[in-house]
């Protein structure tokens, strides 16, 4: 018996060695990028000879090692076609087509799936087009770069089954490229949220860099996995000591759920605790409270509280009785049946304790989310709130406290990008910057590095990358300020002198409350017509809404000249006033501006506190607000500002986790 198993053993391992292989991406269904050759590899027995038939034509391999490669030459768009790679083995592959290949990749605004978008209900049944097919990555990481994803869903059509769970603005980006084009489109989708951009680059394009350089030469003696161990140890014992530490909660009660405490401070919710001034960076434990009235018709029978969606933790008491919790589900909606007798004629109080572990934490959805319905009323729990802090550390917790494997240099490219990198794509569309926001300034080093180190990795120096402009976010500011989004955004637009590089500006497509807005169709569309316009050629559209070109000081003014104005600058509300402006003296303190069309390309600011101006800033802000300033497509104009003064980021080199991650 100890001999045939030997044999069998020795036959398997013939027939493994002798046996072609392919990477994920080269399978049935795949797109090939036309109009250009087109690199297909795997890997064989050493000295295999591997042939490939493909429309009419037989090709020979190059075979090093156990490796194989060959390209093919450029071909025009069309299919469906098979192809046959033969080897020792013969593998065939189908329903083939040639078209435009695009790496969609970043954070996870470009990992928000089609099945959560505000209008999913409607696009999901429509989403039915053969030729666009896509592909998708799973989450990893690895300190060493990787030949093969570990995991991934191969190439398939795109449909109303498989693409519910796909990247939204990666569809509606194909979308449109695909009905314009009239080409086959294949989608590789690689992003992970809460990534910072240094994940995403190699060591060698890490090479030199001075805040992350040393790392990255060394990620490879980097024991992952047991830095993991040793953090979830830390976690774990922090966990156990919150009740302790919590000075609500006394062997084993919640003792604030026991009354109401009208002393407490004053707080509107629904909101995040970073958009919380008060609470703006606390981790910890913090108890909320609201007290409603009800009346005998209310109590009549059981009802529903509606928290929205909560982070990270919540226990939620009614007049001191626990009515529901759930531990670490930070997007699911808290909804809770009340039990009549819960419930009583007059004065009853809410009491939510939330427990934050990691990132933003607070009560996070919207205000028509929180509401108690009664047996005959609805009433809304949005607006003034109490609150007091049970546990407030400075220690890091959660994912922030542990070892955050999304923000290592170089582990999301080892595991997520160098195996894409021999595949031919057309180009790189890109939504990040999200987590790098703490450090806006040192993005635009970043950013180029990461775009040439690609290039380089995939051979092609001219790789057009296109790519979304932070969104507006958080709380909108009575005076103006410096602001770390602003700065991100203008280090996106910094990018943009190197070549082949394109942005699409969405400053009006966030959520003040939302780091993850949920209309993302108009971001695909605007990506789409970057790349129409810049990759394609299409020179008859108009690609984007004004973008700033130039200044001059004309007395107590301040004239802009604007380029891509299309018909000519226009507000959207038709109001005579421009929206969002702010203007400087050399004292470097802005103040809100008055602005005016002039000319179809021309502004003028001015104040009447500004009697020598120097500068102006637009849409400088996280969320600047209200915008109007636009051209003929209803695009809106880019933020920019004149002046080159330091901002609130520029020394910023590393992220302190003690304020957590963004997703």
């Amino acid at each position: 018996m100890k001999y045939i198993l030997s044999f069998l053993f020795f036959v398997c391992m013939l027939s493994a060695k002798a046996n072609v292989k392919l990477p994920s991406l080269v399978s049935s269904n795949m797109v090939l990028q036309r109009n250009t050759s087109v690199s297909l590899w795997g890997w064989c027995s050493k000295n295999e000879k591997i042939t490939i038939s493909f429309m009419g034509k037989q090709y020979k391999a190059t075979v090093k090692d156990t490796a194989w490669q060959l390209m093919l030459p450029a071909m025009k768009e069309g299919g469906p076609y098979k192809m046959v790679i033969k080897g020792n083995n013969e593998i065939v592959l189908n329903d083939i087509m040639i078209g435009d290949v695009w790496l969609c990749s970043g954070q996870s605004n470009m990992g928000f799936l089609m099945m959560n978008t505000s209008n999913a209900k409607d696009e999901l049944p429509k989403a039915d087009y053969k030729n666009i097919r896509l592909f998708t990555v799973k989450k990893d990481y690895s300190n060493k770069p990787l030949q093969e994803p570990v995991d991934v869903i191969k190439w398939e059509a795109c449909t109303p089954a498989s693409i519910p769970k796909f990247s939204a603005v990666a569809y509606f980006f194909g979308r449109k490229l695909h009905e314009d084009l009239k080409v086959p489109i294949g989608l590789i989708w690689s992003a992970y949220g809460g990534t910072t951009i240094e994940s995403w680059i190699s060591k060698e394009g890490l090479a030199g860099e001075v805040t992350f350089g040393e790392k990255a030469a060394t990620i490879e003696q980097f024991d992952l996995k047991e830095e993991e161990r040793k953090s979830n140890e830390r976690f774990d014992a922090w966990i156990r000591n919150i009740n302790k530490l919590d000075a609500g909660y006394d062997n084993a009660n919640y003792t604030w759920a026991k009354e109401y405490h009208a002393t407490w401070a004053n707080a509107t919710m629904p909101a995040s605790w970073e958009n919380t001034p008060a609470l703006k960076n606390k981790d910890g434990v913090i108890w909320f409270q609201k007290e409603i009235q009800l009346t005998a018709a209310d109590i009549a029978n059981d009802a529903k509280l509606s928290l929205g969606a909560v982070a990270d933790e919540d226990f939620t008491f009614i007049n001191g009785s626990q009515v529901g919790h759930r531990f670490d589900e930070r997007t699911r909606k808290r909804e809770y049946t009340i039990a009549k007798n819960v419930l009583k004629e007059g004065n009853n109080y809410i009491t939510v304790r939330i427990t934050n572990y990691r990132d933003d934490g607070g009560f996070m959805g919207k205000a028509n989310e929180l509401y108690l319905q009664t047996a005959s009323n609805k009433i809304s729990l949005a607006g003034e709130w109490k609150y007091k802090i049970g546990l407030d550390t400075i220690v890091p917790t959660g994912l922030a406290r542990q070892i955050n494997t999304r923000q290592v240099p170089c582990i999301l490219y080892n595991a997520m990008i160098a195996p894409l990198m021999p595949f031919t794509v057309k180009g790189v569309l890109w939504y990040q910057g999200e987590s790098n926001a703490p450090r806006g300034f040192q993005y635009r080093e970043l950013f180029a590095r990461m775009i040439k180190d690609w290039r380089k990795k995939s051979g092609n120096d001219k790789l057009p990358f296109v790519y979304a402009q932070l969104p507006n976010y958080k709380k909108t500011l009575t005076n103006p300020a410096d602001a770390e989004w602003a700065e991100t955004r203008e280090s996106q637009t910094e990018v943009l002198k190197l070549p082949y590089t394109s942005m699409a500006c969405t400053i009006e497509q966030g959520e003040a409350l939302d780091i993850h807005p949920k209309y993302k169709n108009e971001v695909g569309k605007r990506l789409a017509l970057q790349a129409e316009y810049h990759v394609y050629g299409m020179k008859d559209i108009v690609p984007s809404g004004p973008v700033y070109k130039g200044m001059k000081i004309a007395g107590n003014k301040i004239l802009l000249e604007f380029d891509i104005t299309g018909e000519g600058l226009k507000t959207k509300d038709a109001a005579k006033m421009v929206k969002g402006f702010a203007i400087a003296a050399d004292d470097r303190k802005f103040v809100w501006a008055n602005a005016e069309i002039i000319d179809s390309k021309t502004i003028a600011v001015s104040a009447d506190a500004i009697k020598q101006p120097v500068a102006v800033r637009y849409a400088w802000a996280d969320n600047p607000g209200e915008l109007n300033l636009i051209n003929n497509t209803g695009m809106p104009a880019y933020p920019f500002r004149t002046d080159k003064w330091k901002g609130k980021t520029d020394d910023v080199k590393i992220l302190d986790y003690s304020k957590g991650a963004v997703q």
